[in-house]
């Protein structure tokens, strides 16, 4: 009997061999690529009710960092993720905030995955000549908020895994942390990573906003 569960456990282990080293990638593609992220209008407080716009377009024919290459993503989706977060009076912990606002889907299709209460993903396809996603943000309550943008990916097969890093969201210039502070708020923690007042205050990666009646 032990014999024979051995002979089982050695031909399982054979074949989880098998399908790790089964994938034949004629042409293998890990990579990255920078995009930019358009917020508009850029101010520092809307009202309940305002359309706050995320939106991203760059040439589908892409430039990858690593190898130098240029690689044709036409016809292909890719995505872009960021998070929503709501600043909490005296706390470094900030909290989910997604539910605090209406999501419009505008070019491309949103995706809040149940498993990341912060997170929204947008998904869209790249036409001929641009990829291009658009998402609106209808804000329902009052309070002080933020978003993080966060690499998104274009996954074409199990040989093609494109990673698209933001650049940052074009902000001009000031992403609007010295808001936090009217809530006595100086050091803020995001699901788990932590910004101090300096950092949070030049990352272009975040913006702060605030919402009123």
């Amino acid at each position: 009997m032990k014999q024979t569960i051995k002979i089982l456990l050695f031909l399982l282990l054979g074949l989880s061999l098998m399908n790790m080293h089964c994938t034949n990638c004629e042409e293998e593609i890990r990579d990255t690529i920078s995009h930019s992220v358009e917020l508009t209008p850029i101010q520092q407080t809307y009202t309940i009710g305002d359309t706050i716009i995320i939106s991203s377009s760059f040439s589908s024919m892409l430039n990858l960092e690593r190898s130098g290459e240029v690689y044709d993503n036409s016809d292909q989706s890719f995505s872009i993720v960021f998070r929503l977060f709501e600043g909490v009076r005296e706390q470094v912990d900030v909290i989910p905030a997604r539910d605090n606002f209406e999501l419009v889907e505008i070019d491309g299709n949103v995706y809040p995955p149940l498993a990341h209460e912060y997170n929204v993903n947008v998904y869209s396809d790249c036409d001929e000549e641009f990829c291009e996603s658009a998402l609106g943000l209808i804000p329902q309550r009052q309070g002080y908020f933020g978003l993080a943008i966060r690499n998104g990916h274009s996954e074409i097969d199990e040989c093609q895994l494109l990673t698209f890093i933001p650049q940052g969201i074009s902000n001009g210039g000031n992403n609007n942390f010295e808001l936090f502070e009217e809530i006595e708020v100086r050091r803020i923690r995001i699901d788990g990573s932590y910004f101090d007042n300096e950092e949070a205050a030049v990352d272009d990666d975040l913006y702060f906003f605030r919402v009123k009646q």
